[in-house]
């Protein structure tokens, strides 16, 4: 993760970037994960800025956003990619800059605040945030579906 996190500061230190500079944060983070480029990794597959797909089936969309103030609390972006979620069928829903993540599964209840998995911060990363890295690792992941 330390070569993330330089990719991460590299970022902040630029005012002018643009959210496609966020979207490689996260392509980079999924790679570390154990996906692949390409073949799991999805950009821009309609209206969802990163999709993750595993046997041919979308199993996690990400929703990026700029702000670097991002949380699991955004109304807005929340209800965003959980509509990318239901259109797709994925079962997980990640909102995230990069840096932070926010994972949600849906098969955990009935509202968004029970399918809160938790979040964490690469460039923050406490002990306990590994268990977190480590569920969206892609054997992990792909176990649970």
């Amino acid at each position: 993760l330390h070569e993330l996190l330089s990719y991460i500061d590299k970022l902040k230190d630029d005012p002018e970037h643009k959210e496609r500079a966020h979207e490689s944060l996260v392509e980079i983070f999924y790679t570390l994960l154990g996906f692949s480029k390409f073949t799991d990794i999805k950009h821009r597959q309609g209206r969802i800025d990163i999709s993750i797909e595993h046997e041919g089936k979308v199993i996690i969309v990400n929703e990026v956003k700029k702000s670097w103030g991002l949380s699991h609390r955004d109304k807005d972006t929340i209800i965003q990619v959980y509509n990318y979620s239901l259109e797709t069928g994925a079962r997980f829903v990640v909102i995230t800059n990069g840096d932070y993540y926010a994972i949600f599964d849906k098969d955990k209840g009935r509202s968004y605040e029970s399918n809160f998995v938790g979040d964490f911060k690469i460039s923050k990363l406490k002990s306990e945030d590994l268990k977190l890295i480590d569920f969206l690792k892609k054997d992990n992941i792909t176990s649970k579906i």
